[in-house]
């Protein structure tokens, strides 16, 4: 669950775990690790990491800036993180996160800095755009749903209820209850595939 990290550090922990033991298995630790020349070590990682993910500038960009993050995280942000309440840091790192995403979606740096222009207008003007507000209302259950399975909030309830989860799935009623949430499932998401326009998966891109 990355998203429950509170630092960038436990984050990329978390996150894409079989690219990152990739290039710590078969470049960070032969190019000498954190015995020897750590700082370019990273670089050379974080700057292939954001090449590995396509040949333009905003992915070289996006693992230039986890490059930076981490290394001031290590050296100074660290230190304060460990002091301050775990909810403040875990804002910091869902703050940081979300910018690099920005950083990695937008391939056009004119469309990057409009949307961060907007996100730091006046009064929050971005977020009062019509447009802006139609869509969060489309896309407002998908956004509950993500949030929730973003966290480890169902395994803590099957834990919690594990009796009574167990009883019930081996009954006749939790076959049907499965079934239909299945089919419940696939229908919102094909409702939401014919309704949406065309949108080719992100790493198709690459």
């Amino acid at each position: 669950y990355p998203y429950i990290a509170s630092t960038i550090t436990d984050f990329w922990r978390r996150w894409h775990i079989s690219l990152s033991t990739f290039f710590r298995d078969y470049l960070y630790i032969p190019l000498g690790g954190n015995r020897s020349h750590r700082l370019r070590n990273t670089f050379v990682v974080w700057f292939l990491t954001g090449l590995w993910h396509g040949a333009n500038v905003n992915f070289v960009l996006w693992g230039l800036y986890y490059f930076l993050l981490l290394t001031l995280e290590r050296h100074l942000i660290l230190p304060r993180l460990e002091k301050i309440p775990r909810l403040l840091s875990h804002l910091w790192t869902m703050l940081a996160v979300l910018a690099g995403w920005s950083l990695f979606y937008f391939t056009k740096t004119a469309d990057f800095l409009t949307f961060w222009g907007r996100i730091v207008s006046p009064g929050l003007a971005g977020f009062a755009d019509l447009e802006a507000k139609i869509l969060w209302k489309q896309h407002l259950f998908f956004i509950l749903v993500a949030a929730v399975f973003s966290t480890p909030l169902l395994p803590w309830i099957r834990r919690k209820f594990k009796e009574p989860i167990r009883q019930l799935e081996n009954s006749p009623a939790g076959g049907v209850l499965r079934t239909a949430g299945v089919l419940i499932l696939l229908f919102v998401s094909t409702a939401s595939l014919v309704a949406s326009s065309y949108n080719p998966f992100l790493y198709f891109r690459f």
